[in-house]
Order: C-alpha cells, then structure tokens, then sequence
C-alpha cells in the first residue's frame, strides 16, 4: 500500500505505508467509527477471499396454512367446485451477534419482524 499523499500525480515516486497499513491518524473519524462496528474474524486458515466470520442467529419462521376444497356433481355434465386456501407467515430475525443494532451480514442486515398473511379463493363450473 502506498501513500497518496507522495510523488507525482501519476502514481510515479510514492512512498509505501510501513507494514502496507493506512496510520489510523490518516484515516477519517467517520471510517473509523464505521469500522469499530464491525467485528474481527473469527475464523483462521482461511482462503483470501473466503467468508472469514461466522455466527449463529436466531431466525424463527412460523407457517400456519390450510385449503378446502368442495366438489358438487350437479348432474353426468356440469362439476362445480369451490376453494378457499389461508396462509400466514412471521418471521422473527434478531441481529447476528457481535453486530448489536447494526444487523450484520444475516439477511442483508435484517432484523425484526414481518408477517405475511394470504387469502386465495377459487371457484370452477365445468
């Protein structure tokens, strides 16, 4: 890594940063506060590049459904059928640990709760 602040405008003559790191005094408040909010890794050996922190999380989804259906045979020619079908989903999703209120990487940062609610209803004259 290399300092900006050195040589010319194309790059020619820069100093390198000892130990190819930015000095914190170089780096703005603001990134510095952004990055105190991310944990360190927790994770060793792995591959550049590679997911390098894990962490368990609470996601709870809870599914209640139920379909009918009736079928009335008026006559050899004419079926008449009716259905009714309900869904409702909630979602629980906490913060992944470590992250605090800031969410994390768990869900592109989601956390909290959401419920879905579906109502489908159908009727058919053959």
């Amino acid at each position: 890594m290399y300092d900006p602040a050195t040589g010319d405008a194309a790059g020619v003559g820069r100093t390198q940063f000892a130990s190819n790191q930015v000095p914190s005094n170089r780096i703005s408040p603001i990134a510095l506060n952004v990055l105190s909010k991310i944990p360190r890794s927790n994770l060793s050996g792995v591959a550049l590049g590679q997911a390098n922190y894990q962490v368990n999380s609470v996601r709870d989804k809870t599914t209640d459904s139920f379909d009918t259906k009736l079928n009335y045979a008026i006559s050899d020619s004419n079926q008449l059928s009716g259905r009714f079908s309900y869904q409702n989903v909630a979602i629980l999703q906490l913060p992944a640990e470590g992250y605090g209120d800031y969410g994390g990487p768990l869900g592109s940062g989601f956390m909290g709760t959401g419920t879905n609610e579906v109502y489908s209803a159908g009727v058919n004259w053959t």
